[in-house]
């Protein structure tokens, strides 16, 4: 039953599907797929499989930290420099060629529209849709630069990574519209954090409140995620509107970034508040001295 609510693309048609009448101002012709309906099929037939890779992630980390554990860690920063620049330059670029029609469409349409009219099909969208997704399990590579260099792996991080994968497959089986704010955010958020931490492994002494102001953003993405697929749910429960989002992708969608939102909280109260607490309570008690 539960699987049954997963797996129903109902909303979902190739001449039903609700697009985005959007058209970009320019497009290059890498970015046209030729057969959109295909690919979202393909993901229908497949996305459970990124649960599967999932644990395999999970299992094959956990397996390199036990290797690790009477190892010297491995100086990393070069490759981790450029690592953190590609995915900083990918980002960005992802940020201003899909957002830029959900701003359009935001300003124009509203935000109604906006959340219930996935991208248009013959314009970047499904391109970086699709770059977005394969840049998901790329990141996986996040996680063994932080065991290799046997840094604190916390439970954030791998839990973040795979389910974000999950759910960017799930989106491309269902067409989800809210999509269309959630990849653009996503890439905007990971613009800052990438780009701060390239600048990092270059050695700059980045200032605390840069810290700060990064998983702020990425914090403040989670309440978003959670505002607008509520929206969502209001829309097709109570109003009985049409929206390309399945239920089922609503309630995972609702599920993940709530939980993403409490697991961010408590990193940010951890990493920042309770330190500078700590910080000031020794900076008293030297002064008593």
């Amino acid at each position: 039953m539960l699987l049954d609510l997963f797996n129903s693309f109902e909303n979902y048609n190739e001449n039903n599907t609700m697009f985005s009448a959007y058209k970009h101002k320019f497009q290059f012709p890498y970015e046209r797929v030729e057969d959109p309906a295909n690919l979202a099929l393909k993901f229908q037939n497949y996305w459970h499989y990124t649960i599967t890779i999932g644990v395999l992630y999970y299992i094959i980390i956990k397996s390199v930290e036990w290797a690790m554990r009477d190892r010297k860690p491995f100086d990393l920063r070069n490759y981790l420099a450029v690592w953190n620049m590609v995915l900083a330059v990918f980002s960005i670029c992802g940020t201003v060629r899909i957002g830029e029609e959900a701003i359009n469409n935001l300003l124009s349409e509203g935000f109604t529209y906006t959340i219930c009219h996935t991208v248009n099909w013959r314009g970047p969208g499904p391109f970086w849709a699709f770059l977005f997704f394969c840049s998901k399990i790329v990141e996986f590579v996040d996680t063994l630069f932080i065991v290799l260099r046997k840094k604190r792996l916390m439970f954030l991080h791998y839990y973040h990574h795979a389910a974000v994968l999950v759910y960017a497959a799930h989106v491309g089986a269902d067409q989800a519209a809210a999509s269309s704010l959630f990849m653009p955010m996503n890439f905007f958020a990971h613009s800052l954090m990438y780009s701060y931490y390239a600048l990092s492994s270059l050695g700059f002494k980045m200032p605390r409140w840069i810290a700060m102001f990064v998983t702020i953003v990425q914090t403040s993405q989670m309440f978003c995620g959670v505002a607008i697929t509520a929206v969502v749910f209001k829309l097709k429960v109570f109003d009985g509107a049409r929206c390309q989002q399945s239920m089922g992708n609503v309630y995972l969608a609702i599920f993940l970034y709530s939980t993403f939102a409490i697991l961010f909280i408590n990193f940010f109260n951890g990493a920042y508040l309770r330190k500078e607490k700590r910080r000031r309570i020794a900076a008293g008690q030297k002064k008593v001295e």
